[in-house]
C-alpha cells in the first residue's frame, strides 16, 4: 500500500506499520536523528542509502501517532500480495 495514498487510514488516533524491512524500521526508529546530526553520513562516514525516502517518510509520520515494527517476512506475506498489485 502505497503510504502517500494512505492518509486517511494514518489520521486516526493511532497506527502500528508493520514492515519486514528491519533497514526501514531501523531507520526510522533508531538511526535518522543521529543521521541528521551528522549530515546523513553514517558511522562509517558514507552517505546514507536512500536519503530522501526516508525524509519524505519522517515529513509524513512526523505528526501522526505512528509505531513502526520488525516482523519476518514468512509473516508479511499478505502485505507483499498488496505492494505487488499496488505496482500493477
Amino acid at each position: 500500500y502505497k503510504l502517500n495514498n494512505a492518509n486517511n487510514i494514518l489520521n486516526t488516533s493511532e497506527i502500528t506499520i508493520f514492515s519486514d524491512s528491519a533497514y526501514v524500521v531501523n531507520s526510522m526508529t533508531k538511526w535518522i536523528r543521529g543521521w541528521e546530526k551528522k549530515n546523513w553520513l553514517r558511522s562509517d562516514k558514507k552517505p546514507v542509502a536512500h536519503k530522501d525516502l526516508i525524509i519524505d517518510i519522517d515529513k509524513m509520520l512526523c505528526d501522526l501517532n505512528v509505531t513502526l515494527k520488525w516482523i519476518p517476512r514468512e509473516q508479511n506475506t499478505f502485505a507483499d500480495i498488496l505492494a505487488k498489485h499496488s505496482i500493477n
